[in-house]
């Protein structure tokens, strides 16, 4: 795919997770306690240079608890109605040699127990393997990651307590919960040329459209994830990025956001960039889900106030927001079988939620 089509028509994907399907119940409960003051839990990413166990190390009696839940809006809290996720089965690991240290199963609340653990002080891996609509864990809105990746957990022993929301994946709808949310066109599925199909397979979208375009007149427009700005294009139609590409201008002022797990999501014709980027040397601007990062518009080759709204995966490859449907299969199979199956971006299946107010 050249580079025009990827800055035009930028669509949605997603990360394939490790975990396994449990069969999991989703049961309605009301959130969970705050973590005890008393102790803490340090997490990082599996790739952290946090200490691990020596032979050498003391040896001591620590347990871990908490709650899994279906966290509609990504916040790592379990907010509202979220029900608590099942019958999913965590393990505790040695991040030496990976072995399984304990494991469990959640209980009709989602919570799960590891007692009696016999560690010494370092990092160990905590995985999670539920219903495999489920990509994606976190444990705050900034701390999102594949399941797959698992989280490091630094035990010091006593009663810790981590509770961990799963999302199916990563976005949230990019404006405050008070507006209105009318969608235009969804992206268009089929790649063939006068081929036309939305994730429903209606037509609902045009010819070679990438994204999601939604209906809004000058609101603000939030950061679907968290991340960092990876380009933020201003000054419509002046901007030398304008006058230079076509493609550029059919986008009008827009902000890209690098969302450090092979994601970028794209915001289009924007009437205002309010997020500065790395494009000229300047230093890079690390934004939270629901930033505000701009004002929506009708900035270049449009003459509709809408926000159109994307996402790509490792470059150059097309996605859609609410199906995840792998371009090849797309490509080899036409799909037909692929979008009953295929799963959305956003962090409940099929309904676009708010980020936290």
């Amino acid at each position: 795919m050249d580079r025009r089509r990827f800055l035009k028509y930028a669509g949605a994907t997603a990360a394939v997770v490790g975990a396994s399907a449990l069969g999991l119940n989703y049961v309605s409960n009301e959130a969970p306690s705050t973590m005890s003051s008393t102790t803490s839990t340090t997490l990082s990413s599996e790739s952290s240079t946090a200490s691990i166990i020596t032979p050498t190390q003391s040896v001591r009696l620590a347990s871990l608890s908490g709650r899994l839940f279906f966290d509609y809006n990504g916040n790592g809290r379990q907010d509202g109605e979220e029900p608590a996720a099942a019958g999913a089965k965590v393990q505790l690991k040695d991040s030496l040699d990976n072995d399984v240290i304990a494991e469990t199963v959640t209980d009709s609340s989602g919570d799960y127990t590891l007692e009696d653990l016999k560690i010494g002080i370092g990092a160990y891996l905590l995985h999670v393997l539920a219903d495999k609509r489920f990509r994606y864990m976190c444990t705050s809105s900034d701390d999102v990651r594949p399941m797959s990746d698992g989280l490091v957990v630094s035990l010091t022993g006593g009663s810790e307590q981590l509770d961990i929301g799963l999302m199916e994946g990563f976005l949230t709808l990019p404006f405050d919960a008070s507006v209105p949310v009318h969608i235009i066109s969804y992206a268009d599925l089929d790649p063939r040329p006068q081929q036309i199909r939305d994730w429903q397979g209606g037509r609902k979208t045009y010819d070679g459209h990438g994204g999601t375009d939604f209906d809004v007149y000058k609101q603000k427009v939030r950061a679907g994830a968290a991340g960092k700005i990876y380009v933020a294009a201003s000054g419509w139609p002046n901007n030398t990025l304008f006058r230079g590409d076509r493609i550029f201008r059919d986008s009008g002022n827009f902000v890209w956001i690098d969302h450090s797990n092979g994601y970028m999501s794209t915001y289009n014709h924007l009437d205002e960039v309010l997020v500065s980027d790395t494009y000229y040397g300047r230093s890079v601007q690390n934004v939270e889900r629901g930033q505000v990062i701009g004002i929506s518009g009708k900035t270049g080759e449009t003459t509709v106030y809408h926000l159109h709204m994307g996402c790509v995966y490792n470059g150059y490859t097309d996605r859609d927001l609410f199906r995840d449907l792998l371009y090849e299969k797309y490509v080899n199979t036409q799909l037909h079988s692929e979008v009953s199956s295929a799963v959305s971006l956003w962090t409940k299946d099929n309904g676009p939620q708010f980020p936290m107010s």
